[in-house]
């Protein structure tokens, strides 16, 4: 599981677009426990930056509608002393977005494909490895 944190400029050039510009961290906090008891904790995370575009497809009186969206970030990956940037990529297939009054209220499903593979001097290389599904709840004002 991978807590995340957002903030979003929104601008909107037409009503059926929308572009973001955002900053996140996200960190997913990992457990190892080993057969002889021993429990080691270890944090996997990210700092992204990057731009959105959505397409909001009215339904019925015009007032929700459907959401599209795709974009790319720019990603600093960590993990235990290894650490990469990469450019990756966000894919929204889905989201529904609600109007009322000036309060809207948005549900995305989409998914973030971002991996960086560390160059190691050892024998063997290390992926930092986030890509990962998710569902967000957004309130816009």
């Amino acid at each position: 599981m991978n807590e995340n944190i957002a903030a979003v400029v929104t601008y909107r050039p037409i009503k059926m677009l929308r572009i973001n510009l955002s900053a996140e961290a996200g960190i997913g906090p990992k457990l190892v426990r080993i057969n002889n008891g021993e429990t080691n904790y270890h944090n996997f995370g990210r700092y992204s930056g990057g731009l959105e575009a959505y397409l909001n497809v009215p339904i019925g009186s015009g007032r929700h509608s459907i959401l599209f969206g795709v974009g790319s970030f720019y990603h600093h990956l960590y993990f235990e002393g290894y650490s990469g940037n990469t450019i990756g990529i966000r894919v929204i297939p889905f989201g529904m977005s609600f109007s009322i009054g000036k309060f809207q209220p948005q549900i995305l499903l989409g998914g973030d494909l971002l991996s960086n593979v560390i160059d190691n001097s050892n024998d063997y290389d290390f992926e930092l490895n986030y890509n990962h599904g998710f569902i967000h709840i957004n309130l816009l004002f």
